[in-house]
């Protein structure tokens, strides 16, 4: 209701502008199409395929339902099985998980945001980032308290950082390290 509640400020998909209210209204429309709360579907449909058996998403429960926007904890690990999974077109293990079609829809860069080198997809961001003369993207998944998975087409890379920062993010100081001391000792 809060999110519905909250006057449109601009023409939607003219402005980068994130809300934590709006990435809960996809919680409720995934439930009202699937029929299955967001935590079922993920289970069923993401984890058991990637043999991801340990995770939380009890924070920010109502009716039953859990808050889809930061609350999810994973282990690195298969934070970066969902990485490899993006990296692979939806492939994991040589099976089709998710759709190659729907890998490709909701990374694509669709709405540039504050920062000139980066744009925004379906709740992925896409970085341009600079290595010497050349630029390559960078796919993100940013989760609350600065958790990231860097996906790293270029160089068939995916890289996860975690850690507690519930205060602000650290997204520019987690790329820095990437393009500082990760991608130059990496082959391409």
């Amino acid at each position: 209701e809060l999110a519905l509640a909250r006057p449109v400020i601009h023409e939607p998909g003219s402005r980068f502008l994130y809300n934590n209210h709006d990435v809960e209204l996809l919680g409720g429309f995934l439930r009202h199409a699937t029929g299955m709360p967001a935590d079922e579907m993920a289970a069923r449909f993401l984890f058991a395929p990637l043999g991801i058996t340990a995770w939380d998403w009890g924070t920010g429960r109502e009716e039953g339902y859990p808050a889809v926007s930061g609350t999810l904890r994973l282990r690195p690990l298969d934070m970066a099985k969902i990485g490899q999974l993006v990296l692979d077109g939806g492939r994991w293990h040589g099976q089709q998980v998710v759709s190659e079609g729907w890998i490709a829809e909701s990374t694509a860069p669709l709405v540039s945001t504050r920062r000139e080198v980066e744009r925004y997809g379906y709740l992925w961001m896409r970085l341009d980032a600079p290595l010497e003369a050349e630029r390559f993207p960078v796919l993100v998944a940013a989760g609350g308290g600065d958790q990231f998975i860097h996906i790293v087409p270029a160089f068939d890379a995916v890289v996860v950082s975690t850690g507690g920062n519930l205060g602000g993010s650290k997204m520019a100081a987690i790329g820095d390290v990437l393009l500082r001391h990760l991608v130059p000792g990496v082959e391409r």
